[in-house]
């Protein structure tokens, strides 16, 4: 018997599994018809899903445990049964500031801690002489880009809560915030960082998986109690990502991943950009060699299965932030979000 789902997405490469689920028919394999609902913002996304408008979504994973532990919003039980990628993340900045850091970098400026340190410099410069803080976007309060953000201004002895202004913008409205001159900087996922770099205007000064290996990043994110009324449209959708995983590690899967990202009309992005992100060759200067980085987003079938130590490490960074008091208590409730058990289940035999 069909069943038929109503998913949110926000459009970046690490949608993929869900998209392909849908458009090269492995959701229908597993009786499933997938409605994929693309949004403007994570909050949409939360809200939607908190509320019952959808019935999964592809969701930052520190926002689903977020809205377990009812920060920042009503509390609202998710589990995620699947982690959709690991990394795809990059700190982009623009290319005058590039310039203003070259001056004054100490040390191997591939070292996060040096570029920090540099963008430090700046930073108490301007305050020196009362001019604006240098303001950096992220996407979401409670996102791995938040954190990631947090943990390379340290790394320098930036205080980034006082030394530069955190601001939150969709993921889509990054790289022209960057262009007018709204932003120096930002944490975003592919393909965003990318599309900045290509418009003339911006460098990728760190890869995401530079600062943090394997760093967690999106999951599929249900309603506790949807999840347990539909557990066989659960494991149904679990086995469909998976398909969709184990397509895209075929060679000639990337060209029509590719394409079928272009298709969508969503990104304004070329399908050969696309294409360079999915084979992890990415040019990080305007007109430079394209970098090989094959770990800059995980896709394949061996990052599906939730990992409860994530989750232990996402409550840790939102303790570092300030987000909540009692990290030790939250962890129990993390490690419930993340649902490893789920997964087996369903792709068992």
């Amino acid at each position: 018997m069909s069943a038929r789902l109503r998913i949110g997405y926000i459009p970046l490469v690490d949608a993929t599994l869900l998209l392909a689920a849908e458009r090269f028919g492995f959701a229908a394999a597993e009786g499933l018809e997938l409605e994929l609902v693309p949004e403007v913002s994570w909050a949409n996304i939360r809200d939607k899903l908190n509320l019952g408008i959808l019935d999964a979504a592809h969701m930052l994973a520190p926002s689903a445990i977020a809205a377990s532990l009812g920060l920042g919003q009503v509390k609202s039980a998710l589990v995620a049964p699947v982690a959709l990628n690991l990394n795809g993340n990059a700190i982009t900045i623009s290319t005058s500031l590039r310039a203003e850091m070259d001056d004054l970098l100490d040390g191997d400026p591939a070292d996060p801690a040096v570029t920090a340190a540099a963008l430090g410099r700046i930073a108490r410069g301007r305050l020196r002489n009362g001019l604006p803080q240098i303001t950096l976007g992220h996407v979401f309060p409670f996102s791995t880009h938040h954190y990631q953000l947090r943990l390379w201004l340290r790394s320098g002895g930036v205080d980034p809560d006082q030394d530069v202004n955190l601001v939150v913008l969709p993921p889509p409205f990054m790289a022209d915030s960057l262009k007018n001159g709204q932003l120096e900087g930002f944490c975003v996922g592919a393909p965003w960082n990318s599309i900045a770099v290509a418009s003339g205007h911006a460098v990728m000064l760190h890869l995401g998986c530079d600062i943090v290996p394997d760093a967690p990043e999106k999951v599929l994110a249900l309603r506790a109690e949807w999840q347990a009324r539909h557990a066989e449209p659960t494991a149904r959708l679990i086995r469909a990502v998976r398909r969709s995983a184990q397509w895209l590690t075929q060679p000639d899967s990337k060209r029509p991943a590719a394409s079928m990202l272009a298709d969508t009309g969503l990104f304004g992005a070329s399908e050969e950009l696309l294409l360079a992100i999915l084979r992890g060759s990415l040019v990080t200067s305007p007109g430079a060699d394209p970098r090989p980085a094959p770990d800059y987003i995980r896709l394949g079938p061996e990052t599906l299965a939730p990992d409860p130590a994530h989750a232990a490490w996402l409550v840790d960074r939102m303790a570092e932030a300030g987000q909540l008091a009692n990290a030790r208590e939250a962890r129990e409730m993390a490690a419930a979000t993340y649902r490893p058990d789920l997964f087996a289940a369903a792709t068992a035999g």
